[in-house]
């Protein structure tokens, strides 16, 4: 097959060179014995005038399991078809991949280039994914996520079975906390917002400067995220969220960061903010009442409290104290040496 460089995907001037339009109607089937085929329809000519600016070659497909290929490298190719709209009534047969998997149909012009418009691609449901939630597979989630239709088929406060195996092992639940509630540091929004049931360890909250300097964040965090299975892990979203900066007055300075795994702020657990300044807006799951908080942990043996990222400035002393969850669902501070519990939340 040819070798397909990328070009930039705007051109005529300085030597850059038009891609053609996307593909059309890419889309999925599969017969009665499980065989899945694709059908697309290929991209017209680009016309200036009477003069053609863009020229239709070919069409690769490529298949990646767990996202969505960037590039004609990036999975495994199965297809460089050159005859146009050859898949568009009888499709492809695929024999690699399936159920879980992302292909990318992307048409390349006579100057070999390349569009891997992001229109070009499609996922292949996994059989359930419109069942519990407990059913669906990570991949499917993320998908209908992206699509922002997770919240027709799923509901705040359900749950899925998390096996943690690495640093920290053992089963715990995470829950949905709300839909399109954390902003995505792409841009846009994450289609869901999930926190852990259970507490997955004890520690104390060693006093920092602020949460970037948190043990919790720094040491904790990364090992609970490599215990996480690994279609988990590439499903989660980077997200962006206000955390205080500093406490040493009654309007403490907020600054944004950007985190996979998240601790719950004070205000996210719909308990209010200690201060006049707010660290994101309370999650659904919390406003659900006392029952729908932390309470125990993997084992199951109940809990005093866990913490929580919201810092707490005494006076001008500059000294700093954390919140955290009591038993009771109460907003309390203390002994930040005291061992609480850590929970996390993710999104997708």
């Amino acid at each position: 097959m040819p070798v397909l460089p990328r070009f930039p995907s705007v051109g005529g001037a300085a030597g850059y060179k038009y891609q053609s339009g996307c593909v059309g109607g890419v889309t999925y089937s599969m017969d009665a014995g499980g065989g899945l085929s694709l059908k697309w329809s290929d991209p017209a000519d680009i016309l200036l005038g009477d003069k053609a600016i863009s020229e239709w070659k070919g069409t690769i497909v490529v298949c990646k399991e767990g996202s969505a290929p960037k590039s004609v490298d990036d999975g495994t190719i199965i297809c460089d078809s050159t005859v146009r709209d050859q898949y568009k009534e009888t499709g492809l047969a695929v024999g690699v991949g399936g159920p879980g998997y992302y292909y990318g149909v992307f048409p390349y012009t006579k100057d070999y280039v390349v569009n891997v418009d992001g229109a070009n691609t499609v996922y292949v449901l996994s059989e359930g994914y419109d069942a519990a939630l407990e059913n669906a597979s990570w991949s499917d989630i993320a998908y209908i996520a992206a699509q922002g239709k997770a919240a027709e088929i799923w509901r705040v406060g359900d749950e899925k079975e998390i096996q943690l195996s690495g640093i920290y092992n053992g089963a715990i639940h995470a829950q949905i906390a709300g839909f399109e509630h954390d902003d995505l540091a792409g841009g846009g929004k994450a289609g869901i917002s999930f926190v852990s049931r259970e507490i997955v360890t004890y520690a104390p909250h060693k006093p920092k400067a602020n949460w970037l300097g948190s043990n919790i964040k720094t040491d904790i965090f990364p090992g609970i995220e490599g215990s996480l299975p690994a279609t988990l892990q590439r499903s989660i979203k980077k997200i962006c969220k206000d955390r205080r900066a500093d406490c040493k007055s009654l309007k403490p300075s907020i600054m944004r960061v950007e985190e996979y795994l998240f601790c719950l702020s004070t205000d996210e657990a719909g308990l209010g903010t200690g201060y006049v300044v707010a660290e994101g807006g309370g999650y659904p799951l919390f406003t659900q009442g006392n029952d729908s908080r932390i309470k125990k942990d993997m084992n199951g043996n109940g809990s005093d409290g866990w913490w929580t990222c919201t810092m707490e400035g005494r006076g001008d002393t500059g000294a700093l104290y954390w919140y955290f969850v009591g038993a009771d669902g109460r907003r309390l501070s203390g002994s930040s040496t005291s061992d609480r519990g850590v929970v996390f939340g993710f999104c997708i």
